[in-house]
């Protein structure tokens, strides 16, 4: 279904200002405990509930789930607005005595992502399969069996370029959707006016921290009971970032929700593109622990019932 509102009608900074009253009123809570925590260089998950949010505004619900993206950025520029808003009285309390449990003075953190929970069960969101090329841009949510799961890695996840023609220099952050995340630039993306028409770069070679991210893929596939006789469970790839990497193992059953990708291979003249789609992983739920009746049918349900609709008078059956 289309999205039934045009967000190029809301600028980024309403939608800013609108995300950051739903923080300020679903996410106090968790801003704070984030800023008890010690460690600044811990990547920290937000947990946001999406019936919370489309309750509190219809449209920022539905941006969600059609233009993911541009939404969760909106949606983490808020929780800075809001920390950078409530630190300073958060630290006041405690320099007054005010918060006892706690031995180290609190601190803003610079990494954290939003973590969106509670999709509805509907044909746009939450998906019975796999995600397929019409769903391409959509927040969805479905769940499967981890099969494999890649090794975590360190992506680096800017670089900087500089023009050989004007001599300025720019940053380009890594593209998930290519197959090498930091293709060789194609144009100058200096900014100047008249536009550099430069087409040689020389990389940057950057003094200090470099900032890296943690990244891993893992591949999921579909639950055998839930396809029908015959079918062929289909299988996905999906890409976990930050505080999400190394949590998981083969054979565990999870819910995932996320944005669908599609990742382009290195293109070739003259040879057919290759596509692969993919999920860009915003959250997780293992399941392990909620199996129980995961493999009764329908079908095997109905022959229990009738079972025991014959055999209820035979009391020492119902015994054993």
């Amino acid at each position: 279904m289309a999205c039934p509102y045009d967000i190029e009608e809301y600028g980024d900074e309403e939608l800013v200002v609108a995300l950051t009253e739903f923080v300020n009123m679903a996410m106090l809570g968790d801003i704070g405990s984030m800023m008890r925590a010690e460690s600044t260089d811990t990547c920290y998950g937000l947990s946001a509930s999406f019936l919370d949010l489309i309750d509190a505004s219809m449209p920022l619900g539905t941006f969600l789930v059609h233009h993911p993206k541009k939404l969760l950025e909106c949606f983490e520029k808020a929780v800075a607005d809001v920390q950078n808003t409530v630190f300073p009285e958060f630290l006041a309390s405690w320099e007054n005595g005010e918060i006892p449990d706690l031995a180290w003075p609190p601190t803003k953190k610079p990494k954290f992502h939003v973590r969106i929970t509670n999709l509805p069960v509907n044909q746009d969101s939450t998906k019975g399969s796999l995600p397929r090329s019409c769903d391409i841009g959509r927040f969805v949510c479905v769940r499967g069996t981890v099969i494999r799961t890649g090794q975590p890695k360190m992506l680096e996840w800017k670089r900087v370029y500089k023009c050989a023609l004007c001599h300025n220099e720019f940053e380009k952050e890594a593209d998930l959707t290519a197959q090498d995340p930091f293709p060789y630039p194609v144009r100058c993306e200096s900014g100047m006016t008249p536009a550099c028409t430069g087409r040689k770069f020389t990389l940057v070679q950057q003094t200090g921290d470099v900032d890296c991210h943690d990244y891993q893929e893992i591949k999921i596939q579909e639950q055998m009971h839930t396809l029908g006789v015959g079918s062929i469970p289909r299988s996905i790839h999906v890409i976990m970032m930050e505080d999400l990497v190394d949590v998981m193992k083969p054979g565990d059953d999870v819910t995932i929700t996320g944005e669908v990708i599609q990742k382009w291979k290195n293109l070739f003249p003259e040879e057919r593109c290759d596509v692969e789609i993919m999920i860009q992983a915003n959250n997780i739920k293992i399941n392990n622990q909620d199996g129980r009746g995961e493999g009764v049918t329908d079908e095997l349900q109905n022959e229990f019932i009738e079972f025991w609709k014959k055999h209820d008078w035979d009391h020492r059956l119902n015994r054993s």
